[in-house]
């Protein structure tokens, strides 16, 4: 594949867009995800600062998961001031002190610092996520994109367009995408490992160990290597694996390998 450029995030999101418009909606998938992702994020830092030692694990491991998307977002559409803080964010809870962090005050401001980086960006937020051009009697191949973010949907999506040849489906929780690659057997998975429902590892498994699926060809996509486990899969190994923020050809390689058709 093609070698990594060095350049910032913001060179890598930017060709996605036609015009400035398109750049502006996608970016705007992000906004209205991150604004829930926020509160969310608020309601678990209170309910941190009630809770007992004892249960405090899970509430920080939900709030590291929510972090970990917030990051993810913003790297897919080039927010990389917002990428930066969310990281600290994650940071401070991955490092064990989101208690004390609560405490002190320290999480409320890291909180908060990312809500003002996201207000000063002055973009209006959206609702919904891009519209694919269909190309009706062209898609003849099936790609499924399992991720719960918003803005990496909807950044996937913008490629595909490019694709006639190829249908999207996206799912934001692991047991609908099992389901749904077990009833379609489609051409290619895209995966990431953190999802609300269970871990992509775990959907990996379960495709893995179905004679009907084993063979479905599964590009992990994620920026996350935590909880990254051995996962026995023979005889039909993993496809490849991009991080986030990957190369744009590299991705379209992979989906022109599996989804085979006129890419003009």
């Amino acid at each position: 594949m093609g070698q990594r450029r060095e350049a910032g995030v913001q060179a890598w999101a930017l060709p996605l867009a036609d015009d400035a418009s398109e750049y502006a909606e996608l970016r705007s998938v992000f906004f209205a995800d991150s604004a829930k992702r926020l509160r969310h994020m608020r309601e678990l830092s209170a309910d941190l600062g009630s809770t007992r030692p004892s249960e405090a694990g899970a509430v920080l491991e939900e709030l590291l998961y929510e972090a970990h998307t917030l990051r993810g977002g913003a790297a897919v559409v080039g927010l990389t001031s917002v990428r930066d803080a969310a990281a600290s964010l994650e940071s401070l809870v991955t490092n064990g002190n989101g208690r004390v962090a609560v405490d002190d005050g320290v999480l409320d401001r890291a909180l908060a610092r990312v809500e003002s980086l996201i207000e000063t960006e002055d973009l209006a937020a959206g609702t919904g996520e891009p519209r694919l051009r269909p190309a009706p009697g062209m898609q003849t191949a099936l790609v499924v994109h399992v991720d719960d973010d918003g803005a990496c949907r909807a950044l996937v999506a913008r490629l595909l367009e490019r694709r006639p040849n190829v249908r999207l489906a996206s799912f934001g929780q692991g047991a609908r995408a099992i389901r749904a690659v077990r009833a379609e057997c489609p051409d290619l998975v895209f995966l990431d490992l953190r999802l609300p429902d269970m871990s992509g590892w775990a959907v990996l498994r379960a495709l893995r160990s179905d004679p009907g699926t084993r063979h479905v060809p599964v590009v992990v996509l994620s920026g996350d290597r935590a909880g990254e486990v051995d996962v026995d899969l023979s005889p039909a190994p993993l496809t490849a694996r991009l991080e986030k923020p990957f190369e744009l050809a590299d991705f379209l390689e992979l989906v022109d390998r599996y989804c085979p058709g006129d890419t003009t």
